[in-house]
């Protein structure tokens, strides 16, 4: 029996060993797996006409998961009851309990589920469509979608349709028809009935395909579109399901595409939208809109003679509150009283108040550790800069905390001439945007030395803390260290913002312009490099860009590029004419290269469906 016993045991181990040898493992090295799974085949075949079963199939060339079904699979029309998936092996199977609508096309939209196993590569924009009647619905929109302020492409933006027109239908209905754009802006919906619909763009914030958050990026067209099979043929959809296609050629369908323009909409109702007290003696508080008309009154109950600065933001929608009292500083816990203007139900703009208890408890000290001070008076000043100074700047400072005028008899600016110091004379003033900020203008002559000496007590904040003696030596850079752009506008009639970018869209300068006829503009002293030319076009003429207001029915006002990026060499002036014939464009070179999934090219299941007919 014992040898029995041991025969027994042997072979267990080795049919184990067998078996561990012979299981299906992911190969170790070479190069990491990005193409998601494909499919082989799908049970009844996707796009089937007199559609009768209450199941189907897709089978797919590898093991795959599903993240977020709940959320992601839309169906259009929708069901009464929610469909059961689940899976197989490397097969997807959907089962629906419930009578289908007679001579309807339905489609199951998963979006970006379907993932591989290892690597949660995705099936982009997957779909699979039946007709319970003898035809499919056949047409199709196509389009792109951008940012309104920068032309660019957002990542996750919806498409819908509604079969309809009513302006509530994007904030209170499930849309008809959905799909969700690409990384490049492109979007298609497929499989569309005859009528008329409205279009609209989202950035769905809480994933109910509805525009009901104030902060969600929204898009919308200013006109509804009509879809009639005599004017939209669109070449149908290449078979994703058994190959892989290039769907940026797919989704470019020249003449038949509409274009939309994503906005956030401003805050409409004015509130105090936050408060902190990050130390003793300043307090922060934040609004949702600027604060324009008759400003904010801060008071301290219980303390009706606090001594105090309030300085304001330059949008005016924040205000720091630089506390000079020490006694009052201290205590760890103030009553704060603000008023500020806001509109009341019917719009008439009154006085509402706010009051808040602002805490700080001071930090503990750490063993070994200095206690820093928390009013370190800094003074920062581009005259530090070693590149020198470009010719027709000024020198700058700016501080750490608000100072008193500044005494200038404890400031010499000196023009050095070989071994001779010339004083120059200077003017130096506060910056009327920002309170710790002041400029020191003068004639700097280029390719010249200056030397600023500035004492001790120059500067005095409010605390009474002064800076130090120090002394720059200041270069200013020779004028042939740069070039220039000269630019000649034309094409346009009307008031627009110019801006010059640096190609990560860096603003650098921006000047208002009333452009009649042929205006000509000039960038002097520019360094080499590559720049680019905005241009926004101020319709409401108030100096900056505005955002879109659906409930207004008004669009984000319209931006365009120059088409390509200018280079700038040392010594050169550029001579360019810039004929203003298109608003919102922007060439493909400039815009961000993409990383990702679903972008142009991508092997994915192509564009169409929704939730809600």
């Amino acid at each position: 029996m014992k040898v029995k016993s041991l025969t027994i045991l042997y072979i267990g181990i080795i049919f184990a060993s067998a078996l561990s040898c012979a299981r299906e493992s992911s190969p170790s090295g070479g190069p990491e797996d990005e193409n998601p799974p494909l499919v082989l085949k799908s049970n009844p075949p996707n796009g089937s006409v007199n559609f009768r079963s209450t199941s189907f199939e897709v089978v797919f060339d590898e093991f795959f998961v599903l993240n977020g079904l709940e959320q992601k699979l839309l169906i259009s029309p929708p069901m009464e009851k929610r469909p059961v998936v689940k899976t197989k092996g490397k097969t997807l199977i959907v089962s629906f309990d419930e009578e289908l609508r007679d001579s309807v096309t339905y489609t199951f939209y998963f979006q970006d589920a379907i993932q591989d196993l290892n690597a949660n590569n995705p099936v982009e924009n997957f779909q699979y469509v039946f007709s319970t009647g003898p035809t499919l619905d056949s047409l199709s929109v196509t389009g792109n979608i951008y940012n309104a302020f920068d032309l660019e492409p957002g990542k996750d933006i919806f498409v819908v349709l509604y079969q309809g027109t009513h302006d509530s239908l994007p904030r209170t209905t499930i849309p008809s028809y959905v799909t969700r754009a690409q990384d490049d802006g492109r979007y298609r919906i497929d499989h569309l009935v005859e009528g008329q619909y409205s279009i609209f763009g989202l950035k769905d914030a809480n994933n109910n395909k509805k525009y009901d958050l104030s902060d969600e990026g929204f898009a919308f067209l200013d006109s509804t579109i009509v879809l009639q099979s005599s004017t939209n043929y669109i070449p149908p959809m290449p078979d994703s399901l058994i190959s892989a296609i290039d769907s940026a050629a797919y989704l470019r369908i020249p003449g038949r595409e509409y274009s939309l323009y994503m906005f956030t909409a401003d805050e409409k109702r004015q509130y105090l939208k936050g408060s902190t007290r990050d130390n003793a003696f300043k307090l922060m508080f934040s609004f949702a809109m600027p604060v324009d008309s008759g400003g904010v009154d801060i008071s301290f109950p219980g303390y009706p003679d606090a001594d105090f600065e309030v300085e304001p933001s330059i949008g005016r929608d924040t205000f720091l509150v630089w506390l000079r009292d020490s006694l009052f500083y201290t205590e760890p816990k103030i009553s704060t009283r603000i008023v500020y203007p806001a509109p009341d139900s019917t719009g008439t703009i009154v006085p509402f108040a706010d009051t808040i208890d602002m805490r700080f408890f001071a930090p503990r000290p750490v063993r070994g550790q200095p206690l820093k001070s928390e009013k370190d008076f800094l003074v920062r000043t581009n005259a530090a800069d070693r590149k020198g100074l470009p010719p027709g700047d000024n020198i700058r400072f700016n501080f750490s905390i608000p100072v008193i005028d500044p005494d200038t008899t404890l400031l010499k600016l000196f023009l050095l001439r070989d071994t001779i110091r010339v004083e120059q004379d200077y003017r130096l003033s506060k910056d009327s945007t920002h309170a710790r900020k002041m400029m020191l203008d003068a004639l700097f002559i280029p390719d010249s030395t200056y030397l600023l000496v500035t004492e001790n007590g120059l500067f005095t904040d409010i605390y009474g803390h002064k800076s130090d003696s120090l002394a720059y030596m200041i270069k200013v850079r020779n004028s042939e260290s740069y070039g220039s752009l000269n630019f000649n506008l034309s094409g346009y009639q009307g008031l627009v913002i110019l801006q010059l970018l640096t190609d990560d869209e860096k603003i650098l300068q921006s000047m208002a312009l009333d452009l009649m006829g042929i205006t000509p503009v000039s960038f002097p002293y520019l360094e080499s490099g590559s720049y680019r030319l905005k241009l926004i076009f101020d319709i409401d003429r108030n100096g900056e860009w505005t955002t879109g207001d659906y409930n207004l029915g008004r669009q984000p006002e319209p931006v365009s590029y120059y088409p390509e990026a200018i280079n700038v060499k040392v010594l050169w002036t550029l001579e360019q004419d810039w004929e203003i014939s298109s608003v919102r464009s922007k060439s493909e070179s400039l815009r961000k290269p993409k990383v990702g999934t679903g972008r142009a090219g991508s092997r994915t299941s192509t564009t169409r469906s929704s939730t809600g007919r």
